[in-house]
């Protein structure tokens, strides 16, 4: 091989590592996702996010976002010198999420290179209750019989729903314990069906002892149809 090809050859791989080398900016993050495998006890999950700048400048992160107010963050500090670590602590409260969930977390920095940076939780939440239907509703005109929502616990241990909070909404609830911890009804009946409505239905158990965790249910009335003259 004469010295001209052997030029050409190394140029051609210097542009190809040019090229192919990922546009990190100056804050070197030492995971940008995480994966967490929930138990059924858990009413939350955590991360860490920890990143160094390893630029020559100081870097000043102006803000945190979220994709999803169930999501919060703490940043130890803004401001980081050259050679500095820092970290981000992100709390995701499952409240009625259940199976896997991504969240999304967004961070906006000074960095010339890369001034926002994304990342994210993959969270398996597993159900404690299965809630069917979710959601019942009445049509317009639709006559106010009562409906029914099944509740199962789909976990080993028993779960007792102690109580359901309706409100003074336009809804009474009847809470039936056909195998206590294990199988309920929920009988939802609106008091009319004329007018549009929705109302959430807050189920309170015992599970787990430490911190019991809250479900929901909903229920609607479409109402009545308008005419136009």
């Amino acid at each position: 091989m004469n010295r001209d090809s052997l030029t050409r050859i190394m140029v051609a791989a210097s542009i190809m590592g040019v090229v192919s080398k990922p546009a990190w900016g100056q804050l070197r993050w030492g995971r940008r996702e995480v994966r967490i495998e929930a138990r059924p006890v858990d009413e939350s999950a955590s991360a860490v996010f920890e990143f160094v700048n390893e630029g020559k400048t100081p870097i000043t992160i102006s803000r945190v976002t979220t994709s999803c107010g169930c999501i919060t963050t703490k940043l130890d500090q803004q401001r980081y010198e050259p050679g500095e670590h820092g970290r981000i602590e992100a709390s995701f409260e499952f409240g009625r999420y259940t199976g896997a969930q991504l969240k999304t977390i967004r961070v906006f920095s000074d960095d010339p290179v890369q001034p926002e940076m994304h990342l994210t939780m993959r969270v398996m939440v597993p159900k404690v209750l299965e809630i069917e239907p979710f959601s019942v509703f009445w049509r317009r005109e639709e006559s106010p019989a009562p409906k029914t929502i099944h509740i199962t616990t789909v976990i080993g241990d028993p779960v007792d729903i102690t109580s359901v909070d309706a409100g003074d909404g336009p809804f009474e609830v009847e809470l039936k314990k056909l195998e206590p911890g294990r199988v309920y009804e929920l009988i939802v009946t609106p008091r009319q069906t004329g007018i549009m409505t929705r109302a959430r239905f807050t189920l309170h158990t015992n599970y787990p002892a430490s911190s019991p965790r809250q479900f929901t249910a909903y229920a609607s009335t479409l109402g009545a149809r308008t005419t136009r003259n």
